[in-house]
């Protein structure tokens, strides 16, 4: 996972996951430090029971701090991640 610097206060991680023909459609999406210790958990399908995910995702959120970071995808999905700094 390539790792990428942020040097803005806050941050955003903006996500698309079409549909899953493959897997059961789960989608997680995590973010790590640059030295591979945790940071926070952006997307979990987990987290929602009972819910249906077999069509398109797509979401956004913020994130406060700067520093170096990457992010782990955990999906059977085709997904497109974008990471953009808010000035």
């Amino acid at each position: 996972n390539p790792v990428f610097h942020i040097s803005a206060a806050t941050w955003r991680v903006m996500w698309t996951a079409p549909n899953d023909e493959v897997g059961d459609g789960s989608f997680a999406l995590d973010v790590y430090n640059g030295d591979g210790t945790y940071f926070r958990d952006l997307y979990d399908t987990a987290d929602h029971l009972g819910r249906s995910f077999d069509g398109p995702l797509r979401g956004a959120l913020g994130i406060n701090g700067e520093g170096d970071f990457f992010l782990r995808v955990r999906t059977a999905r085709d997904y497109e991640v974008t990471v953009q700094e808010l000035r």
